[in-house]
């Protein structure tokens, strides 16, 4: 019986080893992580320097990523934004809100619902960039301390109504994302 467990244990080992350690000469998939390795380097690299990155069907491998019809982009420049123009954004979307009608089959009430919220976002999107940009605006010396807190204040009034008629968008719809 000792020999026999001497034995298997010899032979795991003896697979053990050859498992691991047998490929000694071919160091292709080795060299291809290089590659991919030194492709991603030079794309943070041309990042950090503010270069775009190649687009995806230029990268080997990359995989196709494909964008859903229901996303919409973010439309959205906030140096020709202001906070009058976010406030009657605002303004029209929680009208739309608050004019929604339910309707009975399901699958056209979430259609709606996630229509109406997908709006909502947007407008959000909207008043988080020119929040950014009223900050560096602010930073580099372009607007007051003031004006800037001004703005911030009403932009925050904003984002509470918008996640006020969103909250009401919920309620109303039954649907709770």
């Amino acid at each position: 019986m000792k020999s026999l467990k001497l034995f298997l244990l010899l032979f795991i080992i003896l697979s053990v080893s050859v498992a691991s350690g047998c490929k000694s000469g071919d160091n292709s998939q080795e060299a291809e992580l290089g590659k991919q390795i030194e492709e991603l380097r030079k794309q943070v690299d041309d990042l950090k320097n503010g270069q775009a990155i190649p687009p995806a069907d230029n990268i080997e491998d990359a995989g196709t990523v494909q964008q859903s019809a229901d996303v919409k982009p973010i439309a959205t420049n906030a140096v020709s934004d202001t906070v009058e123009s976010l406030s009657k954004e605002v303004d029209k979307i929680t009208a739309k809100v608050d004019s929604a009608t339910i309707p009975k089959d399901q699958n056209e009430k979430r259609t709606n619902f996630y229509a109406l919220k997908d709006e909502l976002d947007l407008v959000e999107d909207r008043i988080d960039a020119y929040d950014d940009y009223i900050e560096s605006q602010q930073k580099q010396g372009n607007l007051s301390y003031d004006d800037y807190k001004n703005q911030e204040r009403q932009l925050d009034d904003l984002e509470d109504r918008l996640d006020a008629s969103e909250d009401k968008l919920e309620r109303n719809f039954g649907i709770y994302d």
